[in-house]
């Protein structure tokens, strides 16, 4: 028998297992060098993907999903463990309502709903519904709904979403209402709700309610779209939710390097008296996109950030961002997107849906999902290497017994 003796083949062996663990610990802390943002109308994501047909690559053909919905595979175990997609399909932006005890998970439009929508109760099971807001309003056009939040309010549900406004030819925010969290939501209102169309426009709305029961509106004046500067705002809602109460509140502008001259995305999470103001920043289709927070005194600030990003890219998502929160089981669990190693972009890529747990430590919010991939990296690093020294001394061991003894 030829090849390689056995102790060589584990020294081998256990090399590769340290390099691979190596490079994943240095994926899980890398990040990219910051550039400016780029202006752009965002496309249609490619939306989940038709497991039926066997063709992963192959999106729901629009008019297919069946009334009960279609199922489909979720991940939610191996996300938490070490990072993964909790779903493999084009889902960006997503958001999380929690209501009797199911998850209705939205993201942005994709290429065959508005408001495409995964409902599950837990586990590794979920059931697309297709589009939860298949008829927009007459003052908008189709292709531009984004980043939606989606609030239970008395016995209805309200969806806040980033629409073109036709009239300003601006992105805006408007409103949509429905019976059951999975729709049909309906806007009957004849134009946006907010809409800064001097300071660019508005986009990425989201919810927050603070501990008196108010609930607000947040969202980023889309600057970019003009040379203009961007910032997160908060406004209040009336009790409805159907309208915004006095003007809106500043609370950052982008002003650090890393940002690229963007920031966008604001959601919130209140502990302890503190309002923590997350957002996404730099290019939205690259692996500069990261996440940063400030430490707000109030829900209309002010304001102070941390020192560069909270979250860039991991080992197995790139260009992190589109962040939103929400508590079940007594924990603040994180949504986000990011794209795969190697498939930055459209049409090449996907934005993929990840799931994380966020816990305040003092008071700087940590990702749990990270110190447990890199506590499990390390182990397999300290094991790893226990094995290459193991299978050196065996090889050691080995030649010295095998060593030919020079003839007389």
């Amino acid at each position: 028998m030829t090849g390689r003796p056995r102790p060589a083949r584990a020294v081998a062996a256990a090399s590769v297992l340290v390099l691979v663990a190596l490079a994943l610990l240095t994926g899980c802390a890398s990040g990219s060098d910051a550039s400016d943002a780029r202006p752009g109308q965002r496309p249609r994501t490619g939306g989940p993907v038709d497991e039926r047909s066997g063709d992963t690559s192959g999106t729901i053909p629009s008019g297919t999903v069946p009334v009960d919905g279609r199922p489909t595979q979720l991940d939610p175990g191996a996300g938490l463990l070490i990072g993964t997609p909790v779903y493999d399909g084009d889902f960006a932006d997503p958001y999380v309502l929690i209501d009797d005890g199911t998850n209705y998970v939205y993201a942005t439009n994709t290429d065959d709903a508005n408001l495409p929508v995964i409902v599950s109760a837990g586990g590794d099971e979920g059931t697309y519904h297709g589009d939860a807001f298949p008829t927009l309003p007459s003052w908008t056009t189709p292709g531009f709904v984004w980043a939606p939040a989606v609030y239970a309010r008395g016995d209805g549900y309200i969806a806040y979403y980033t629409t073109a406004d036709t009239a300003s030819k601006r992105q805006c925010v408007s409103r949509a209402v429905a019976p059951s969290p999975v729709g049909p939501f309906v806007d009957d209102s004849s134009g946006p709700l907010v809409c800064q169309s001097d300071l660019g426009g508005t986009i990425d709305p989201s919810i927050v309610t603070d501990v008196d029961g108010a609930s607000w509106l947040l969202f980023k004046n889309d600057g970019n779209c003009c040379n203009l500067t961007t910032s997160l705002w908060s406004q209040e809602l009336t009790p409805d939710g159907l309208d915004v109460v006095g003007e809106p509140t500043k609370l950052i502008d982008a002003d650090q390097p890393w940002e690229g001259d963007l920031i966008e995305a604001p959601s919130m999470v209140i502990a302890d008296g503190t309002s923590y103001l997350f957002y996404s920043a730099n290019a939205w289709d690259s692996a500069n996109y990261a996440v940063g927070f400030a430490r707000c005194e109030s829900i209309t600030g002010p304001c102070t950030k941390a020192d560069g990003p909270w979250m860039t890219s991991t080992a197995f998502a790139r260009g992190p961002g589109g962040q939103e929160f929400f508590a079940k089981d007594g924990v603040v669990w994180m949504v986000y997107h990011g794209w795969e190693r190697g498939q930055i972009g459209y049409p090449q890529g996907q934005r993929r849906l990840y799931l994380d747990i966020v816990r305040i430590d003092g008071d700087t919010p940590v990702r749990v999902g990270e110190e447990t991939a890199r506590v499990l990296l390390a182990v397999v690093v300290v094991v790893g290497m226990i094995v290459l020294a193991v299978a050196v001394a065996l090889l050691v061991r080995w030649r010295r017994r095998h060593r030919r003894v020079p003839a007389s």
